[in-house]
């Protein structure tokens, strides 16, 4: 039986090996560090990448239980877990990954991530400097109208 996952149509690793895990995630991140628990069997990293000019959305789950440190970078994410549960840990706050609720990681901040084997997850990753950007935009356009009107 084929099992759907989010993202499907836009795959970027299916692999059992931890280290072409590694080097596939080193080309999107900022070269995250990925360590399965010890003694944990059955990686099987499954992501997909639907990458757009300012921002990404991309669909995790890796069978078994893994751990991630992933230094600062300069976009901001917002984590929305699906199933499973996990753990981060980001600017001194510990966050508590379950469905339902989500986390966002600052841009400028490293932060470091615990899932558990069945934990399934979508990551928004937004440009810090497009943000900014269209954020500026947004408010000369907003102070032009007030002086206009």
């Amino acid at each position: 039986m084929l099992s759907c996952k989010p993202l499907d149509s836009f795959p970027f690793v299916r692999s059992r090996d931890v280290e072409e895990a590694r080097e596939a995630l080193a080309s999107v991140y900022v070269r995250p560090v990925l360590t399965p628990a010890r003694g944990a069997e059955g990686f099987d990293a499954r992501i997909n990448v639907c990458p757009l000019k300012s921002f990404g959305v991309a669909y995790g789950s890796f069978g078994t239980e893994v751990s991630f440190d992933f230094p600062a970078s300069g976009y901001f994410s917002q984590i929305f877990p699906l199933r499973g549960k996990g753990e981060m840990l980001c600017g001194g706050a510990a966050v508590t990954l379950t469905p339902g609720a989500s986390a966002l990681v600052p841009a400028g901040l490293s932060h470091q991530a615990n899932y558990s084997a069945d934990y399934e997850h979508l990551v928004l990753r937004i440009s810090a400097k497009a943000l900014t950007g269209k954020i500026d935009a947004l408010d000369r356009g907003r102070r032009q109208h007030a002086v206009a009107g």
